[in-house]
């Protein structure tokens, strides 16, 4: 996790060179309950790097200012509030959990040109041919090595 903040950190410095504010607006917006309940890791370790990267002087001198957003995964108003969120905020950066919230932040990354950063997203496409989108889906699994014949 924290090597997602830091690359969100190095994005933001070029996002923000270009911006009169005084913040840096990443805008996390994290499913919690039912079955990503398991989530509430991942969004103490976003809390936790904004942190450690703000009391270090912040990037470029401008601190982060996290915009966290808790959804569920069945929210019926997470369309309204996406849109909300963009028109009173216009963060720099959106970090999103799971492919529910993930798709619907997508086209309004590419829209506005803002770097969208999904967390535990299955869905493979969710980049594919995108400019701003990227996804980051850890796992287990090692990739199968062949080993040399003797």
């Amino acid at each position: 996790m924290i090597i997602t903040i830091t690359a969100a950190a190095v994005l933001g410095i070029s996002i923000s060179s270009c911006q009169k504010e005084e913040t840096i607006k990443i805008t996390a917006i994290i499913a919690l309950s039912g079955p990503a309940s398991h989530l509430v890791d991942l969004r103490n370790a976003i809390l936790l790097a904004a942190d450690e990267v703000n009391s270090r002087g912040g990037i470029n001198g401008k601190e982060i200012e996290l915009i966290y957003r808790r959804r569920s995964n069945q929210s019926p108003g997470r369309y309204r509030s996406i849109n909300r969120i963009e028109k009173a905020h216009h963060p720099d950066l959106y970090i999103s959990t799971l492919s529910s919230v993930s798709t619907i932040l997508a086209p309004l990354a590419e829209e506005n040109e803002v770097v969208l950063v999904a967390l535990v997203v299955a869905v493979t496409e969710l980049a594919r041919q995108k400019e701003w989108v990227f996804r980051y889906w850890s796992s287990s699994a090692r990739p199968s090595c062949k080993r040399p014949s003797t």
